[in-house]
């Protein structure tokens, strides 16, 4: 049997069923430290990625075990117990056809997998981590900037107070151009991560070029913060004192 690799790189356009394949294999007996045995293939299997879920697939041709000698096959066992207590019922069994085999590496499916996606895992641990950090940053600068940007405006604002305007259309005022600050970035930064996607997509396995959900997530939690920056300015603005801000310098 060969995988479905094998068959796209080296029998494309062919009938795989009318095909052999050789394979050398290690002889019983010397001198002759190899045999060369040509197997006709009877069946495809689907790719499967031992190497982790950002390699490809390499080529895979399974023979009896049979016909080879000093081999090493992997069995899978489902089971509703635990696995680990199956482990020497399984042996017996095994030792009933080969009596000197031997078992090494028992695990479950689930810790194999685990092992295999384990660098993905902690990659996404750690950008988690600092996408956290980058928020927080973001927040805290969009509101430093919004209150210097209210400290620079202070006889403006104090103006606008005496002359009738409302302490909430201030507030307002201030809101919404920290809003359109944020959105502006908030665009830029899409662009920039839409560019920033296409040069990770090779470190992915089947993964969408564009991740239409994680995108909306992701600017909403931002304009949230972004909005949530701007109250603390805006409220700062709006109890701003005319009398005390005409006195400046």
């Amino acid at each position: 049997m060969v995988n479905e690799e094998f068959v796209r790189r080296y029998l494309s356009g062919r009938d795989p069923f009318s095909e052999y394949v050789g394979v050398r294999v290690m002889a019983p007996d010397p001198p002759a430290r190899f045999n060369f045995i040509r197997h006709r293939i009877v069946g495809i299997y689907q790719d499967v990625k031992r190497s982790g879920t950002g390699n490809p697939s390499d080529p895979e041709v399974i023979v009896p075990a049979a016909q080879e000698n000093g081999f090493t096959f992997f069995i899978a066992v489902r089971t509703s117990t635990d696995p680990m207590s199956l482990r020497k019922p399984i042996l017996d069994v095994l030792r009933s056809t080969w009596p000197d085999v031997q078992m090494i590496n028992v695990t479950t499916v689930d810790k194999m997998a685990g092992d295999k996606v384990a660098r993905e895992r902690a990659y996404a641990v750690l950008f988690g981590l600092l996408a956290g950090l980058a928020l927080v940053l973001s927040g805290v600068g969009i509101c430093g900037v919004m209150a210097f940007l209210v400290a620079q405006r202070t006889k403006e604002i104090g103006l606008r107070i005496a002359l009738g305007a409302a302490p909430r259309r201030i507030a307002a005022m201030i809101f919404r151009e920290g809003a359109t600050l944020a959105a502006r970035g908030v665009v830029l930064g899409l662009v920039g991560v839409s560019f920033a996607g296409r040069m990770l997509q090779a470190q992915l396995n089947d993964a969408p070029k564009i991740d239409y959900v994680a995108f909306s997530i992701a600017t909403v939690l931002l304009l949230a913060c972004a909005l949530a920056a701007c109250c603390g300015p805006a409220f700062r603005a709006s109890e701003v004192n005319p009398i005390d801000s005409l006195r400046l310098d």
